[in-house]
């Protein structure tokens, strides 16, 4: 078992207000291995905790196998029309294993009456998390390994705009990313040279740590709220790779959001 935190700024290849809470999920993976000690069953539970985004976002995660891996894929949640799945629930027209969990973060995370956001704008008026379970199984056993390496190709889908993919530092898209996007505006991708998702600066547009980020209020800057964080991405993590935790200097708390 694994897990950790995803936090996505909608607005690449645009920097956008760099508070890091247009979309907040927390993962967990548990993997369930048969006799031979391979993988037949994986367990996605993904905890959607926070929306200071007014466009409607997806989300979704890739795995380096084959879509034909993929006996069965449940409890992904859809409300729009512009996902198109297969019998086995993997999405079509790619050449690895694709799940969309959802596609209107907003549908689904809903505020509340005095919120303009979901938990990222007001700390007395907050709503409940919502779980996304997915239970994948496979057709026959897979090495752990073979799917990549947690937390997986996990990406956002910019307001419904499907080839509009957000993703970590120097993750690929999948087939049906825009590649015409990479390069603008502060985008400084470069599929040649392998580098994606970053910024002249190294900056990046998704963060994942292993424990659950307290992510900043609506509109704050991250660095308003870690002080470390603008050494530790321009540093590509050679240094301060630590810069989320709770240590002395390390938090501005009144720039992060808690009830």
């Amino acid at each position: 078992m694994t897990g950790g935190s995803l936090c996505y700024e909608d607005n690449w290849p645009n920097m956008g207000d760099y508070d890091f809470n247009d979309l907040v999920v927390d993962y967990k993976y548990t993997y369930y291995t048969n006799a031979s000690n391979d993988l037949a069953e994986l367990k996605i539970e993904y905890n959607l905790r926070a929306i200071g985004a007014s466009m409607h976002n997806g989300f979704g995660v890739q795995f380096d196998v084959a879509p034909g891996v993929v006996k069965s894929v449940s409890g992904a949640k859809y409300t729009e029309s512009y996902i198109s799945v297969g019998s086995n629930g993997t999405e079509n027209n790619q050449s690895k294993a694709t799940f969309i969990v959802f596609d209107d973060a907003h549908k689904q995370l809903q505020r509340s009456p005095n919120s303009i956001y979901a938990n990222t704008d007001n700390p007395n008026e907050l709503v409940n998390p919502v779980m996304f379970t997915l239970n994948v199984k496979f057709n026959s056993g897979v090495k752990q390994t073979a799917l990549g390496k947690a937390p997986y190709n996990c990406f956002l889908i910019a307001n419904g705009q499907r080839g509009r993919e957000v993703y970590m530092v120097d993750q690929p898209g999948t087939d049906l990313v825009d590649l015409q996007l990479y390069g603008t505006a502060s985008d400084k991708s470069n599929p040649d040279i392998k580098r994606y998702y970053q910024n002249k600066d190294n900056m990046p547009w998704v963060l994942h740590t292993p424990q659950s980020l307290v992510y900043p209020m609506e509109k704050v800057n991250i660095m308003e709220g870690y002080p470390y964080f603008k050494m530790w991405a321009e540093s590509e993590g050679r240094t301060y790779n630590d810069w989320y935790e709770d240590k002395p200097g390390y938090r501005k708390t009144q720039n992060l959001f808690k009830p």
